[in-house]
């Protein structure tokens, strides 16, 4: 199984402070943001790699990040650019998707999440499911309302 994350957005909305920035690699709760998202889906077990998808603004932080800073285990992280430079050639997630697995020529069952995302739970049930079912499967959480759908999102 592979794991992608989504971390090829220009962040907007937390300008100025991700204006040169991203926000997968801002501190929270005295780690990166990443570094805890990694740590959650390696729970999902049976993952061979993580590949990282970001743009080719982002992507040196994303490698230095790979190359000191990294606590995956003996994971196998790669780092790929879709090569936007600007907010209006972005691919948006289910393109940046489609890049990483056509790229890749990746084949396999996938696991992706959002590189902002952040787990509050083990990720073992969801993989054990996940390996189990014939059908995709989709983790989501409810935020109690469209309006706060729309705040989150």
């Amino acid at each position: 199984m592979r794991v992608i994350i989504l971390a090829a957005g220009y962040d907007t909305r937390l300008y100025p402070l991700t204006e040169n920035f991203p926000k997968a690699l801002l501190p929270v709760g005295g780690r990166l943001s990443l570094e805890w998202l990694v740590e959650s889906l390696q729970g999902i077990g049976d993952v061979e790699e993580i590949l990282i998808v970001t743009n080719g603004i982002f992507e040196d932080h994303f490698c230095r990040w790979l190359e000191h800073s990294v606590k995956a285990g003996n994971l196998p992280i790669r780092i790929i650019s879709d090569g936007t430079r600007t907010e209006s050639e972005k691919l948006g997630a289910i393109g940046d998707l489609a890049f990483a697995l056509k790229s890749q020529g990746v084949a396999d069952d996938v696991v992706f999440a959002a590189g902002d995302q952040l787990f509050g739970s083990p990720l073992a049930g969801f993989g054990a499911l996940a390996r189990s079912s014939r059908s995709p499967v989709i983790g989501v959480f409810d935020v109690g309302s469209p309006a706060a759908t729309k705040e989150y999102s």
